[in-house]
């Protein structure tokens, strides 16, 4: 249980805590008695009729109520949700409020969680809710990485300094407090830096302006995790060049290679790591309630409402492909919210091009129905849903076989799939191929699967602008999809209608090697 004393300075706020009337502690979940003689009856009573709400079940409270009481702690005059898609649990809740008390005490902030467990999301929330309706810009979100320096630090705290600043001078009767939030702190160099600047509240030397008061810090790292020995071995194999053995780089975080970290971080300073705070995993049940409210904003932003039952079903489908990417023991189990995403974009993007792709889709399935007799052609609503699953999450795996038989399963009206697992396959396969088909290949260019498979993958990241790595060993058509997609994609000059809806590019390549650094 916790009680928290609000910004009015004469009113407290009760999370966790149930007493009854009569004076006993409940559990407000399980409803067991923990303590039988908490307090008197008339104590109770009295704390009641004084406006202390001891009896009430803080589970079953609405987002509307709880972001109520988030403002009375937070001392926001003005209730009001920033963000109708961000799901606000109890467990998010709680969140917010602890880093609240942290701001109080003086405490710096270090959370500590799994890439794509909601801790920027919920920043984002908290700062929003607190700039109490005068849409004033207080967060600035530092994304960090290898290559940041000391200078690039620097020069964002300076810009953190002017704008808590700013924010003080325009709207002085609020109190609004800014954020500086360095993201995946430990992948730098210059960690001591960001560690002199929350713990010594210094920059270089120098004091931080307005740092405790208008201005506050927080940091998130990567935590500390190593591949497990089959997974070491699998990337090892997997042609991605290691020129030094393992044992003997100096690339180390203590006597283990930074290689065989899931994520790439650095040794937090002693005087962090008192501070590091575990946001844990997300739970899957919460994942769910994520999963079901990007689709609805993505359905209702793209008028797909027509089909009636199509969240749920999406739902479904997104969420038993994250659970099984996730229960993989490779590569492919990191998974997050950003991948539900990228696959919603993904369908929609599928989706608005039914007209140029039903067609031709539509008679590669003819051509396969004589041939193979196979099931009949997908409506354009499943066989977006089924390319978007492709794309985000299929590619990735090196059998897909299971995920196929996985997802298979979620899939009912209005995304009906007749032929199952197989249906799944065979419309992936339809697509790329019909995507090669739209191009000027040279006659003697094979058109194998490998070539269909990297086409398809970069026509399509290109388009949406998605990060793409293709990883294979030489010869496996890396380079040779890279110039064909360079020569096919020239927007309305090129010679197929279903390349001219696609938006034109200009390719710049950059050589990588052992000698590449972040500056070049």
């Amino acid at each position: 249980p916790y009680m928290f004393f609000n910004e009015d300075r004469h009113s407290v706020t009760f999370i966790g805590l149930k007493v009854t009337r009569d004076g006993r502690l409940q559990d407000p979940q399980t409803g067991e008695i923990l303590d039988a003689n908490l307090m008197s009856e008339r104590l109770s009573q009295g704390l009641y009729a004084q406006g202390f709400r001891l009896q009430e079940n803080y589970d079953e409270w609405d987002k509307g109520r709880k972001i109520q009481e988030l403002c009375r702690v937070m001392g926001v005059d003005a209730a009001f949700d920033p963000d109708e898609s961000y799901e606000l649990t109890m467990d998010n809740m709680k969140k917010i409020l602890a880093i609240q008390m942290r701001f109080r005490c003086g405490i710096p902030v270090v959370i500590m969680g799994e890439t794509g467990c909601g801790k920027t999301r919920l920043i984002k929330y908290m700062c929003a809710l607190q700039s109490n309706l005068t849409g004033a810009r207080n967060m600035i979100l530092m994304k960090v990485h290898g290559g940041v320096s000391q200078y690039d630090i620097l020069r964002k705290v300076e810009e953190a300094e002017d704008l808590a600043e700013t924010n003080l001078q325009n709207y002085p009767e609020y109190g609004i407090q800014t954020v500086l939030f360095f993201d995946e702190a430990n992948t730098t160099d210059a960690l001591g830096l960001i560690k002199e600047i929350m713990c010594d509240k210094r920059a270089n030397g120098r004091d931080i302006r307005g740092l405790g008061t208008s201005l506050q810090v927080i940091a998130a790292c990567n935590p500390y995790r190593k591949h497990t020995d089959q997974m070491i071995q699998r990337l090892e194999k997997a042609g991605l060049g290691y020129r030094v053995k393992a044992d003997e780089t100096g690339d180390r975080l203590g006597s283990i290679p930074l290689r065989e970290l899931v994520y790439r971080v650095h040794a937090l300073p002693d005087s962090m790591k008192a501070l590091v705070w575990d946001f844990g995993q997300l739970d899957p049940q919460i994942e769910k309630l994520y999963v079901k409210q990007i689709v609805s904003r993505y359905v209702k932003r793209h008028s797909l409402l027509r089909h009636t039952g199509l969240v749920e079903v999406l739902t479904g489908i997104l969420a038993a492909a994250q659970g099984f990417m996730r229960n993989r023991d490779d590569e492919c189990s990191f998974v997050s919210l950003r991948d539900v995403e990228r696959a919603m974009l993904v369908t929609v993007w599928f989706y608005n091009l039914k007209g140029l792709l039903g067609p031709l889709l539509q008679k590669k399935h003819n051509q396969t129905v004589e041939e193979e007799n196979g099931p009949q052609a997908l409506d354009a609503l499943t066989s977006s849903v089924v390319l978007g699953l492709a794309i985000c999450y299929h590619a990735r795996l090196k059998n897909p076989e299971e995920f196929r038989s996985t997802v298979s399963r979620h899939f009912r009206s209005p995304c009906t799939l007749p032929g199952g697992p197989d249906q799944i396959d065979s419309e992936i396969r339809h697509c790329q191929d019909l995507f090669l088909d739209e191009l000027e290949l040279e006659p003697q260019i094979a058109r194998n699967r490998a070539l269909s498979e990297n086409v398809f993958m970069m026509l399509v990241c290109i388009d949406l602008r998605i990060p793409l790595f293709l990883v294979g060993k030489p010869g496996s058509s890396k380079s040779l999809a890279k110039d064909i997609v360079k020569t096919a994609m020239k927007g309305h000059l090129s010679h197929s209608e279903l390349l001219k809806s696609l938006k034109q590019v200009h390719m710049v390549s950059f050589q990588c090697s052992h000698l590449s650094k972040a500056e070049g």
